[in-house]
């Protein structure tokens, strides 16, 4: 079984300002990351056994 996930997190902090490594890492983990990663390797698997055993017709997307 192979899953991939694609993710994109973006930071912005402007070039004058100081935070300290605690104050950044509270705020990425108040964002969830860890159970969006899971959600969507959840939704990945799903999708992959649903092609592996039902065909690519059938796959999310194909509703034909």
């Amino acid at each position: 079984m192979h899953a991939e996930i694609n993710v994109r997190f973006e930071l912005s902090i402007d070039d004058d300002k100081t935070i300290p490594l605690a104050v950044l890492a509270e705020f990425v983990t108040d964002q969830n990351v860890e159970s969006v990663l899971l959600e969507e390797l959840v939704e990945s698997l799903d999708a992959a056994r649903v092609e592996a055993l039902c065909g690519e017709k059938y796959a999310h997307g194909n509703g034909d």
